[in-house]
């Protein structure tokens, strides 16, 4: 691999011991990804969170932690970050997490963690939706993000350029400030291979749940899981923060999506379907018809009885549109007394949920909002909950992954908060 100057001296350690092992470990991820150099990257997703085995080996030793997360042989002291970094949701919630079998041993740890990490420039926003938190890039900024739905949000949505990356990779990005040159970082690989044609109408942000859940899959069955779609026939009145996030959260669950393009709307494709893909005369095409969403929809609902446990919304984390819409129809109704209904958002948004009086109606009917965590990673199951609603796709399938037993309803959010009042779904 090709270094500068500056990396010359940072790999001889002249700039400390962090920045040496960090930039050891991205020189051997870009050379395993055949990368010629590395760039800089503009922002950092990363996490930071440990779980309850980790927390008692570790036990405020630090230096040991960064080994791990370096993948070093030495004790690294971390120095203050290069880039701006916040944080990908942790396995604990902070105000539930005795009802998520959490000690508070293992509690405590993540307190002291955020503690030290933080003055080391680390912004714990504990998300899976940093956009929605201050962590926005611009259209041409590289990169190091995890989580598959915020990094296909910002290549496709935003026009950033990344690739998911892990926690290593992340943090190694965070102290140098670099990234392999590779993926989705080359602008010859954003170009699109695959024409999309939505002949479906999409009328509710869970159809475009679906319309993603169903492309991802698609694509991973004619073996074209890496390949760039272009989708064409969404409307500009479609063109929704909330719809994208859930349409590019199910593409990168069921397949393998990073990137995607919609024609006139995207903006790696506003001046055309043409000037988006790699060569015009050679592309696969699939078509998305009414059909193709209804089998989705009955594909993500695995019940047969109408009964309904446990609610769980907010996969992509939900923005605060999504907590209006949710306050609207709770407003003055009542959460039935045996069933739950968990909703997961960012903590810095909770602040402007409760300021605008959506949280308070949200608790007073009988939710909870959860912050920084998610059922994904909390891997946690109220006793007796048998059939679980969701208006995610990606939801659905990660719980019922980690919980074979569960069955499912899929659908709006309308539908969701219904069967949370009636604890039956398809109920009026």
């Amino acid at each position: 691999m090709e270094l500068t100057r500056e990396e010359e001296a940072i790999l001889n350690g002249e700039e400390g011991l962090a920045q040496q092992e960090a930039l050891k470990l991205l020189i051997r991820y870009g050379e395993a990804l055949g990368a010629e150099k590395l760039i800089e990257v503009q922002s950092v997703h990363t996490a930071m969170a440990v779980p309850e085995q980790f927390a008692k080996i570790i036990s405020g030793n630090y230096p040991l932690l960064n080994q791990v997360l370096l993948c070093s042989k030495k004790q690294v002291q971390l120095q203050e970050l290069k880039v701006f970094t916040t944080t990908h949701v942790c396995n604990i919630e902070p105000y539930h997490y005795r009802e998520f079998s959490v000690s508070e041993e293992v509690m405590q740890a993540n307190r002291d963690i955020r503690a030290h990490y933080a003055k080391k420039g680390i912004v714990f926003t504990s998300t899976c939706t940093p956009y929605l938190v201050g962590n926005v890039p611009i259209k041409g900024n590289h990169i190091a993000w995890m989580e598959s739905s915020a990094v296909v949000y910002a290549n496709s949505v935003i026009g950033a350029l990344g690739n998911i990356e892990g926690i290593e990779s992340t943090l190694a990005a965070a102290i140098v400030g670099k990234i392999p040159y590779a993926g989705f970082h080359v602008p010859e690989n954003r170009k699109a291979k695959v024409v999309v044609q939505i002949d479906a109408k999409l009328i509710q942000q869970s159809d475009f749940d679906a319309l993603g859940y169903f492309i991802g899959e698609e694509l991973e069955n004619m073996g074209l899981s890496l390949d760039v779609p272009i989708l064409t026939g969404i409307k500009p009145e479609q063109a929704t923060q909330d719809n994208f996030k859930g349409m590019g959260a199910g593409m990168a669950t069921s397949g393998a999506v990073q990137l995607y393009h919609i024609e006139g709307i995207t903006p790696e494709a506003c001046t055309g379907l043409e000037n988006a893909l790699v060569d015009p005369k050679k592309t696969e095409k699939l078509t998305v018809t009414d059909a193709d969403i209804k089998k989705t929809y009955e594909t993500l609902s695995t019940a047969t009885d109408p009964k309904v446990d446990l609610i769980i919304m907010g996969c992509p984390h939900f923005s605060l549109n999504q907590l209006k819409e949710v306050a609207l129809l709770l407003k003055g109704k009542c959460i039935k007394n045996d069933v739950y209904l968990w909703i997961f958002i960012p903590a810095g948004l909770k602040e402007l949920a409760m300021a605008r009086g959506f949280g308070k109606i949200i608790e007073q009917a009988g939710g909870i909002l959860m912050v920084d965590t998610c059922p994904a990673l909390t891997q946690f199951k109220p006793v007796g909950v048998e059939i679980v609603a969701s208006n995610s796709a990606k939801q659905i399938h990660y719980y019922t992954a980690e919980f074979p037993e569960i069955r499912t309803w899929f659908g709006s959010v309308e539908e969701c908060i219904q069967s949370a009042i009636s604890g039956r779904w398809g109920s009026d």
